[in-house]
């Protein structure tokens, strides 16, 4: 089974994918991001597929007509969909480009939060971020993860710009009547550690964060508080 096959033109809009069963051949003709989405159970056949028969050779348009025997039915739909889960299923350059696209503002995204400039002890922004990936001539992979090329960045950068990765703990004290937007907020910041209400009903929380989103999250509570919440780095 495999999803991609850079040998392979087709269509603009289509790819087929194909099957292999008792020495014979069953393709379809698809919508390969659809057919994607299918296998992670995101989409339904009848979005992927487009043209409702089973071929033995679909660039000629030959149909295949052997289908209860291999497959045990003779619905196109559910055959298609066998088709799609343990066939190959190529991708168009169209729809590799996207998603390397969306890798690298994934990337930028993860390395900006958390890089630091170790004099100055700012964030260094995304653009330099991104700078330094080019200057360092690193290309955002189609199959890699984000988190696998997060880290392969991590360890590279340094050898472009002076950077630091790293998390701050920081204790941020709420008063009574923004807990729980607070609360809101800093959850979706970092890593909670601990909270714990005090008598007067103010909360406190403790809070592992990446040091690049130190600031917005000061901008985030003063905007809910006018600087009645309090922020303190460990």
């Amino acid at each position: 089974m495999s999803i991609y096959q850079p040998e392979q033109k087709q269509g603009d809009d289509f790819v087929i994918s194909r099957l292999k069963k008792n020495g014979k051949n069953y393709e379809i003709i698809i919508d390969s991001e659809e057919a994607l989405k299918v296998r992670k159970g995101e989409a339904s056949v009848e979005d992927a597929l487009l043209v409702q028969k089973i071929f033995k050779d679909a660039r000629k348009g030959d149909v295949q007509g052997d289908l209860k025997e291999a497959f045990g039915t003779n619905d196109v739909l559910a055959i298609a969909k066998e088709i799609i889960l343990n066939g190959d299923v190529p991708i168009t350059q169209e729809y590799r480009d996207k998603i390397i696209e969306q890798k690298k503002n994934q990337v930028l995204e993860a390395l900006s939060k958390k890089a630091v400039d170790p004099e100055t002890h700012y964030p260094i922004p995304r653009q330099r971020v991104e700078l330094a990936i080019e200057k360092i001539g690193y290309k955002i992979s189609f199959e890699k993860s984000v988190k696998e090329q997060v880290k392969e960045l991590t360890d590279k950068l340094p050898e472009a710009m002076p950077v630091t990765f790293k998390d701050i703990k920081v204790m941020i004290t709420s008063p009574p009547q923004f807990s729980g937007q607070t609360f809101n907020v800093v959850k979706k910041t970092g890593e909670v550690i601990s909270q714990e209400y005090q008598p007067d009903g103010s909360l406190i929380i403790k809070l592992e964060m990446p040091a690049g989103r130190k600031k917005e999250l000061i901008d985030k509570l003063k905007g809910i508080s006018h600087g009645l919440i309090k922020i303190k780095e460990e």
